[in-house]
């Protein structure tokens, strides 16, 4: 961002982009976090570590389907688009 200031100013961000670099790095771990306890709560549920597995293999191959579907069909993600992906694949 090259924008011009008069002599005597100075331009700064105010730490948004810092706070937005937190926020992302904190929403990976939420995400890892999530993951791992769903993938627990699956285990204890079929008994089983093969079938949670499966299941959670399966939802980045929905997530490219869905990102292939939205570039022929041309979309823009927008947030309807977010809805539908979260309402069909969260279960």
């Amino acid at each position: 961002m090259n924008l011009r200031c008069q002599l005597g100013y100075t331009l700064y961000d105010g730490g948004a982009g810092k706070v937005l670099k937190e926020g992302r790095d904190l929403s990976y771990v939420l995400l890892g976090l999530a993951l791992f306890l769903v993938f627990v709560v699956m285990a204890i549920q079929y008994e089983s570590i093969r079938n949670p597995f499966v299941i959670l293999i399966c939802v980045p191959f929905a997530t490219i389907g869905v990102a292939i579907g939205i570039h022929i069909v041309d979309l823009s993600l927008s947030m309807p688009v977010g809805y539908d992906y979260v309402g069909r694949y969260s279960g």
